[in-house]
């Protein structure tokens, strides 16, 4: 997985994102309607619902070497203007990507979090923190 700053949405192979959609659909209130978007290229293949999330969701990501990054609910969904709140993922073939293994890590998954680069370790190091603080 490519961690990009300039990269603002995150995005999983296609077999992932599926999963995780089916997890959600599973584990939200059918009343908020999901969807997936399909109203342009730098907001395709998001899963967004109608409305807000009232239940507390906790997604864990893994990664290699037993390494973990969990998220509470106001940092994986967001919220837009518009009265839907959208998952911060969304499926790598929307940028054309067909590589099943390859996904890139955008900011949208880099707020509350000091992130470190250590280029002669090849290391990427999240601290979680609370930035509005």
């Amino acid at each position: 997985m490519a961690i990009d700053s300039g990269t603002t949405w995150t995005f999983i192979p296609q077999d992932l994102f599926d999963r995780l959609v089916t997890h959600l659909n599973e584990t939200l209130d059918p009343k908020l309607e999901p969807f997936i978007t399909t109203d342009g290229y730098n907001t395709s293949g998001l899963f967004c619902i109608k409305g807000t999330i009232s239940e507390e969701l906790n997604v864990t990501i893994h990664f290699e070497g037993d390494n973990k990054l969990q998220f509470r609910t106001e940092q994986i969904f967001f919220q837009d203007k518009n009265g839907k709140a959208c998952f911060g993922m969304a499926n790598s073939t929307t940028l054309g990507i067909t590589e099943d293994t390859f996904g890139i890590y955008g900011n949208n998954l880099m707020g509350n979090f000091l992130v470190g680069y250590d280029l002669d370790r090849n290391v990427v190091s999240f601290k979680p923190t609370n930035c509005i603080n």
